[in-house]
């Protein structure tokens, strides 16, 4: 296995030189989720490789993301960083 490369050429992608992304691949798709927009939403819902996902920031520091895979419904943050399933009701935790 190659090392992965942490510096790409952006040009004609629309990013910026030097941009945070975090690189989401699911069953042979992918999608790229600018660092910067993720830490301002804290919660992103999205369709990768035909599966929903969840992509939400974590943890103490509020600057680590994590990704599932996600059940049917809509997924809301609440202001106590609780994560509410508007099909099952709030995480534990």
């Amino acid at each position: 296995m190659g090392k992965a490369r942490t510096v790409v050429d952006t040009s004609g992608s629309g990013y910026p030189p030097r941009e945070l992304i975090l690189g989401v691949e699911h069953n042979g798709a992918a999608r790229a989720y600018v660092i910067e927009r993720l830490l301002r939403q804290k919660l992103v819902q999205d369709w990768v490789g035909g599966s929903q996902v969840i992509v939400v920031v974590v943890g103490p520091d509020n600057k680590s993301t994590s990704v599932f895979e996600a059940s049917q419904g809509d997924f809301y943050r609440e202001p106590d960083d609780r994560l509410i399933d508007s099909t099952e009701g709030p995480s534990k935790g």
